[in-house]
């Protein structure tokens, strides 16, 4: 992978719950550490913090405050993001490369993933 490669963007905001959650458990898997890829340690624990927060409000379908929660947690994610490629392009390391590569992937399979329940809710009207 080129150092200069970037986080692949995915419109958070249109992921069901379920989808949220399964996308933020995994983000949060491929995270060597906060110090590794460049941001502040409160960013990740927050963000992972959120995270159980919202697994815990989807399971009792507080859907107000899952709204909540994920508006803050696509901040963070923002936040995390644009660190590590603003740190990939001044200082790359493998830690970040990996993540990167990695982030990629898991954006374009939860993007396909995502069209794919779209289509499935067309087909069944």
């Amino acid at each position: 992978m080129m150092a200069d490669a970037k986080t692949h963007r995915l419109p958070l905001n249109r992921l069901s719950h379920a989808e949220c959650i399964c996308f933020a458990q995994q983000v949060t898997g491929i995270i060597p550490s906060a110090k590794a890829l460049h941001v502040a340690e409160s960013v990740v624990v927050r963000y992972k913090n959120s995270l159980a927060v919202l697994i815990d409000k989807a399971e009792h379908l507080q859907t107000s405050d899952c709204i909540a929660i994920r508006a803050e947690m696509d901040e963070l994610y923002e936040d995390i993001t644009a660190t590590v490629d603003a740190f990939n392009s001044i200082q790359p390391s493998q830690e970040i490369t990996y993540f990167i590569f990695h982030l990629n992937n898991l954006v374009d399979r939860t993007r396909k993933a995502y069209r794919q329940r779209i289509r499935q809710k067309a087909h069944d009207g």
